[in-house]
């Protein structure tokens, strides 16, 4: 998320739903008269897109077919929804999760399961909910030559 305040950009490493907090904290911040780095904000790892293809190969932004963001705990999941509808409702959602959950989802039960589910599956923006350790998900990207299909 970049966000300009008092006069300078900032590229920060957070995710666009923490904006109206972080508005309230600014806020706060002036008038209570404290200044604030946000320079010295480092990164939250929560709504933080990873983009794939369908083998589940990490690609640069803008050269995905897929998003896939990671959740932890099911008790975000209100909160980003409501995001996700707001800021992109174009996307082909599918929420992937351990957890029996109230509205539609897909279950899975071990790491395994949820890599054939997610190559098999057909979304542009999947939430994964559950305790799975993501980098352990990705393909290594093959090489392919010029003229060799995609």
């Amino acid at each position: 998320m970049s966000l300009c305040y008092k006069g300078q950009r900032h590229d920060l490493k957070i995710s666009g739903l923490y904006a109206t907090e972080l508005a309230r904290v600014l806020n706060l911040c002036e008038s209570l008269g404290l200044e604030v780095h946000l320079s010295h904000l480092g990164t939250l790892s929560h709504m933080q897109p990873h983009y794939t293809n369908k083998r589940l190969e990490l690609c640069p932004f803008g050269q995905s077919e897929r998003i896939l963001i990671y959740e932890r705990h099911t008790t975000e999941l209100p909160r980003m929804l409501d995001f996700v509808r707001t800021t992109a409702p174009y996307h082909r959602l599918e929420i992937f999760s351990q957890e029996p959950l109230e509205l539609a989802h897909t279950p899975y039960t071990d790491l395994q399961d949820l890599q054939s589910l997610l190559c098999a599956k057909d979304y542009s923006l999947g939430l994964v909910l559950g305790n799975v350790p993501l980098q352990e998900l990705w393909h290594k990207p093959t090489r392919r030559g010029l003229f060799d299909p995609l």
